[in-house]
């Protein structure tokens, strides 16, 4: 008998190879992790945390627009 190749089994919705565990996804309460599993903490770059630093101390603007202006806008909105 010739060797398979993982390509020619069934994949499942989700993207899994057929019988090669689960076969749905389970969002029950029991599939969640366990309060022991530590969560991910991202490592930034120092090049994207100035970024990031520099972005937070940026004005903001804010407009005050008339009845009027705001329907034009409202009106621009919708046509795209």
């Amino acid at each position: 008998m010739a060797k398979r190749h993982i390509n020619e089994l069934l994949r499942t919705p989700s993207g899994r190879l057929a019988g090669s565990g689960m076969d749905y996804d389970d969002y029950s309460e029991e599939a969640r992790l366990s309060k022991n599993t530590r969560k991910a903490n991202p490592v930034y770059t120092e090049e994207y945390s100035e970024y990031i630093k520099e972005l937070q101390n940026q004005p903001v603007k804010t407009y005050k627009l008339t009845k009027e202006e705001m329907d034009e806008y409202l009106k621009k909105l919708k046509k795209e």
